[in-house]
């Protein structure tokens, strides 16, 4: 790793050490994983290939090779943009240490040294209204903390860090990954729009005593509501209201999606894993590029003042 360091941040450059090496195969395996598991999703549903590549080595006893454009080098093409997506977003991601960062606070400082007074005074007027939603998130906090530390999550935060790239590596693998699967499963519910519906009706038929759970529920907050009123039984309300509103909403969304979803519904297994696989590994990348030119754009001010 090469890296210089000026106004807390780490000019970041990839180089061949056994740490980067390390950190980029973990990647790999991890997006091949994932890869194999939408490619084999869709096999499920009936993808196929129907034209494959063949080729004879004859120096090898003509040996065989079979390459599948579909199944082979279309995962393999996602895979190799999620690698560099998630190279290019490490870059941008990893900050120098805090004394670094204390440059840049104290020239923002120097600039603006009137106005923070203002600010502050206003704050210390208003501090109680301000902190009382900080007190309260910390509150709710505290038994996740405690949780943590016994864990001894703790350690690996502290870890982090101490270690710039390994924090920023996990970081950068996890908004590229998060970005792609979110992207890959709204696409498929595009093309798919009963497919939410479908799988609760074989979660519950593979939970039956979940089910049961739900029902119960259901029952006993009908007979609260019932017992109390409407009036004095406020989710009741709320639900008759929602249930009133529900068909009208559906309606109105049905008449205005469904040019959309007649479109997508209507293509073969082959074009929809297609345009999934496209969609999301182009929106990893975008997102990816759009990063970088954000961040660097806020050095150069920093920099510049």
């Amino acid at each position: 790793m090469s890296q210089e360091s000026y106004y807390g941040r780490i000019i970041f450059r990839w180089t061949a050490s056994k740490r980067e090496i390390i950190a980029v195969a973990s990647y790999i395996i991890i997006a091949v994983f994932i890869e194999y598991l939408v490619t084999a999703t869709f096999m499920n549903f009936g993808l196929t290939e129907e034209l494959m590549l063949t080729w004879r080595i004859p120096l090898l006893n003509d040996l065989t090779v079979s390459i599948s454009p579909v199944l082979h080098l279309v995962p393999l093409t996602v895979v190799f943009t999620l690698v560099f997506s998630w190279m290019h977003i490490t870059k941008y991601v990893i900050y120098a240490t805090p004394k670094l960062i204390k440059i840049e606070k104290i020239v923002k400082k120097k600039k603006g040294e009137k106005r923070a007074l203002k600010v502050k005074t206003f704050k210390e007027k208003t501090s109680y209204i301000t902190n009382f939603p900080m007190k309260i998130s910390n509150f709710l906090k505290l038994p996740f903390l405690k949780i943590w530390e016994k864990l001894g999550l703790a350690r690996l935060s502290q870890f982090l860090r101490e270690q710039p790239f390994a924090s920023a590596s996990i970081k950068g693998a996890f908004a590229v990954l998060a970005t792609f699967l979110t992207f890959m499963v709204l696409t498929c519910l595009l093309e798919n729009p009963d497919t939410i519906y479908h799988l609760i009706i074989i979660f519950y038929q593979r939970n039956p005593a979940l089910l049961d759970f739900v029902y119960g529920t259901h029952i006993a907050i009908n007979s609260i509501s019932e017992m109390l009123g409407p009036a004095l039984w406020v989710p009741s309300t709320i639900n008759k209201s929602l249930l009133d509103v529900a068909p009208y909403f559906r309606k109105t969304i049905d008449t205005s999606l469904r040019p959309l979803f007649k479109v997508f519904t209507s293509l073969n297994i082959t074009t929809k894993y297609l345009i999934c696989q496209n969609v999301a590994s182009w929106t990893s990348a975008f997102t990816s590029i759009l990063y970088g030119r954000f961040k660097s754009k806020s050095w150069k001010t920093v920099h510049r003042s």
